[in-house]
């Protein structure tokens, strides 16, 4: 009987058992070393790129944010605007002279309102004015940042605060206003030999300003603005020639208290003041075509091209 043919293996045969395959952990870690190559390789070449995207990309997304934070502070400052309200009693603008040199000596939120035509008339006493922004409107420009939207924001130390037109658009109303010492000096007039006569014919500019209010980081959109000076018969007075000390003959002090909005009225504000302690009030109004200022006393003239309107009160005495 005859042997059965028997093949000899052949080399590359690794059928048999324990053939020299890889195993399944060396098929995974070989599948983890390509990737991981060709993510390298990849990085080599477009890296550079990414990383700019990627900055980039970060950058406008902080962009976004700060411009976000500041949409929101924007916002935020001119809804404490529009809500603004003033005590009545909150004097804005004194000219009398002892009870402005209480202000100032008391209160560091004034300042002088001091003689700049007439170096030579430094201790004339100077009038008291409210130097200080509204909070809301100091919080309102920090928010809108150095260019402040682009304008300047104004004063308001008169009234702000949120009026209606007639058509009932809400819009941000400010007023204030800029006080002007404007002193003369003439020789002789005080009744004794060397005597110096001076007289006080102070501006007060009034300013309403309207500005709609805004959705956006820009800020309020400026409108218009209206002007009104205030004047008042002159106030005198005598001194030597050091010029230290002033006797009054004639003074004409007068008082801005702060603006109130009129509750019956959305359109309205009125402004009240006093002269020589008599009081009075300036009205203004909301129209569709902006503020308008509406004196309830006076002779209302409009001096090129300037609305003036000249008060009258007997003067007042005071003391030297």
């Amino acid at each position: 009987m005859n042997a059965p043919d028997v093949k000899p293996p052949l080399e590359y045969d690794r059928s048999s058992a324990g053939g020299g395959g890889p195993t399944r952990r060396q098929f995974r870690l070989l599948l983890i070393l390509t990737a991981l190559n060709t993510i390298f390789l990849g990085w080599f070449v477009a890296g550079p790129q990414t990383g700019q995207i990627f900055k980039a990309q970060w950058e406008q997304w902080k962009a976004r944010r700060a411009e976000n934070e500041k949409s929101r502070a924007v916002l935020a400052a001119q809804q404490r605007c529009l809500q603004n309200t003033f005590a009545p009693d909150l004097v804005i603008y004194e000219e009398d002279p002892d009870a402005a040199g209480k202000l100032l000596s008391d209160h560091p939120n004034y300042s002088p309102i001091t003689v700049t035509n007439r170096p030579g008339l430094r201790n004339w006493p100077p009038a008291a004015l409210l130097s200080t922004r509204p909070q809301p409107l100091r919080d309102l420009s920090s928010a809108l940042g150095e260019n402040g939207g682009g304008y300047s924001l104004p004063e308001g130390k008169l009234f702000l605060g949120e009026r209606l037109t007639p058509k009932g658009d809400a819009l941000l109303l400010i007023v204030s206003i800029t006080p002007i010492a404007d002193v003369q000096e003439y020789g002789g007039g005080g009744g004794n030999e060397g005597e110096i006569t001076g007289r006080n014919a102070p501006r007060r500019i009034l300013r309403a300003t309207v500005m709609r209010p805004t959705t956006t980081a820009k800020g309020p959109q400026y409108l218009r603005q209206t002007t009104l000076e205030v004047q008042c018969p002159a106030t005198t007075a005598v001194s030597d020639q050091t010029r230290e000390h002033w006797r009054f003959r004639s003074l004409m002090p007068m008082r801005f208290l702060a603006g109130q909005a009129d509750l019956a009225d959305s359109t309205h504000v009125i402004l009240p003041y006093a002269l020589c302690g008599q009081p009075g009030a300036i009205d203004v109004y909301l129209t569709e075509e902006g503020p308008i200022f509406k004196p309830r006393a006076g002779v209302v003239t409009l001096p090129e091209g300037q609305l003036t309107v000249t008060l009258s009160a007997p003067p007042t005495t005071h003391p030297a």
